[in-house]
């Protein structure tokens, strides 16, 4: 069950925002009281709205807009609130073209800011080595072991952690032509993940390493797509 729902002109999603009036410090101290799992949803809610159509694609192609730009101007017209992404929604012609990362009025950065001030010691973070991310994946011999122990996380916790994999691999792409970042490997930069932070930095630090023999799905100490199974088998929710 979703905590926030935007398509719902009356939801607490869009009350947050309006409240704020596109200023960041004072949507700092609003979203401030939200627990854990309340700002892990407010943060996806921003994503999940959908406006785009084809004819809002072509408007941002024509002024040559790259994936950055089509993202920040995303961001830019959820945190106008409710009314602004309606008009926006219906008349292409209204999107901005022009927003940078760092416009004032973009809301969403200010949800990691309160998320890490407030939270630090219960986030995800691959790069640390005693971060949790990495503690259940070492506790546990095989994917058997390794569901037992998120077991107990929330749906958008367990939302997290895949995420928080998702960037590991993106830690592997960037080390270069060693490490393939095609589909046809994605279990084996996963299964380089699932083996713990000391394996995943030799891979790191020696690209050569990598797998390349195909791991395939029925490999037992491929992690990654337990927490899929738990968010379905506790949750009913993916």
């Amino acid at each position: 069950m979703r905590i926030f729902n935007y398509e719902d002109a009356n939801d607490k999603f869009w009350q947050l925002i309006q409240s704020a009036n596109k200023n960041q410090e004072k949507f700092y101290d609003i979203i401030y009281a939200l627990d854990l799992d309340e700002l892990r949803a407010l943060k996806r809610e921003f994503y999940l709205v959908n406006f785009w159509t084809k004819e809002h694609g072509e408007k941002m192609r024509s002024i040559g807009a790259n994936n950055s730009s089509f993202d920040h101007t995303h961001l830019f017209v959820v945190s106008q609130g409710y009314s602004y992404f309606q008009k926006v929604f219906k008349d292409p012609d209204r999107l901005p073209t022009n927003i940078n990362a760092d416009n004032p009025q973009i809301l969403y950065g200010v949800i990691e800011r309160v998320m890490k001030d407030k939270y630090a010691n219960e986030l995800f973070d691959h790069s640390e080595s005693k971060n949790k991310f990495w503690k259940y994946i070492e506790d546990a011999e095989d994917c058997d072991a390794f569901y037992k122990l998120i077991w107990h996380m929330s749906l958008e916790e367990l939302r997290d952690y895949e995420e928080e994999f998702n960037r590991a691999q993106i830690t592997l792409w960037e080390q270069g032509e060693d490490i393939s970042s095609g589909d046809e490997m994605e279990n084996n930069r996963l299964y380089t993940i699932s083996q713990g932070y000391d394996y995943f930095m030799e891979v790191i630090q020696n690209p050569e390493k990598f797998p390349k023999e195909i791991i395939t799905d029925a490999n037992p100490k491929l992690l990654y797509g337990t927490i899929g199974r738990v968010m379905m088998d506790r949750h009913g929710d993916y």
